[in-house]
């Protein structure tokens, strides 16, 4: 078998016993384990919305800061607006969190939250990724 050295520029002879053709189910067994280890499994990527261009009555996520209390509700703001948060749970003021919910254009644009949990910035920049 010959082989072309591209920084020689000459043949090379290779004895029939270094021939690695013969293992090529081998090489290809151990390239498909390698690839197998050396990427991770398919995860679930999230996807977050912007409360300002977000379709109304559709459950979806956004991160949001609360600003502050109201007799409603809260008011919170992610990066395109502020909004009024109904939800039953009691929140800290000038803590983001995930809020998963709706959107009502009432007086105001309401998020009317289905589940509300605090964000673990680890796990997130794991889905993001």
């Amino acid at each position: 078998m010959k082989k072309f050295d591209i920084f020689l520029n000459k043949n090379i002879e290779i004895p029939p016993s270094q021939d690695l053709t013969k293992d090529i189910s081998l090489a290809l067994e151990s390239s498909s384990v390698l690839r197998s280890s050396k990427y991770a499994n398919n995860k679930t990527k999230i996807k977050f919305n912007f409360l300002k261009f977000t379709q109304l009555y559709v459950l979806k996520l956004f991160f949001i800061t609360v600003l502050s209390s109201t007799k409603d509700g809260y008011i919170g703001f992610d990066s395109s607006c502020r909004c009024l948060i109904k939800t039953k749970e009691k929140l800290i003021i000038n803590k983001r969190y995930e809020m998963y919910g709706k959107i009502v254009k009432e007086k105001y644009l309401t998020l009317i939250c289905e589940k509300i949990i605090e964000i673990d910035y680890k796990k997130l920049v794991y889905q993001l990724l």
